[in-house]
């Protein structure tokens, strides 16, 4: 679900801000999809000067295993430290499905999501619903 709706101009910020017509489409299925969840909510997680981030948080402990910030021409998909409690998915999958992972230094990964059938693919790996 959307954890509140008095943010709803950040999610409006983010949408503006992509210039591609297919990641615009993808946006609006990842936070729709988040919207509709039962374990997970999505809510406007801006990170210092960075104003276009949205966390998925888990409703039962409040931890922010995902996020995404939106680009110009790609959604920035973050695996954040707690995603790696529940083990949703290996680096070795991810590379298979994306092709490029951004191993960060401090754990975490990233992976760029650039149409609808990206955020499938993500979905079904990441399996949070």
């Amino acid at each position: 679900m959307i954890a509140d709706a008095l943010d709803a101009a950040s999610y409006v910020e983010c949408y503006a801000s992509i210039e591609s017509p297919q990641v615009r489409e993808a946006f609006c299925m990842l936070v729709g999809t988040i919207a509709a969840m039962k374990w997970h909510n999505c809510a406007p997680n801006p990170r210092g000067e960075l104003k276009r981030s949205i966390g998925i948080f888990s409703v039962a402990d409040g931890t922010c295993p995902f996020s995404f910030v939106a680009n110009h021409n790609w959604l920035l998909f973050h695996f954040r430290l707690p995603a790696f409690k529940g083990v949703h998915c290996s680096i070795k999958t991810l590379h298979a499905e994306f092709g490029e992972v951004d191993e960060r230094i401090d754990g975490e990964w990233t992976i760029k999501l650039r149409s609808v059938d990206d955020i499938r693919r993500l979905l079904r790996i990441i399996d949070i619903s």
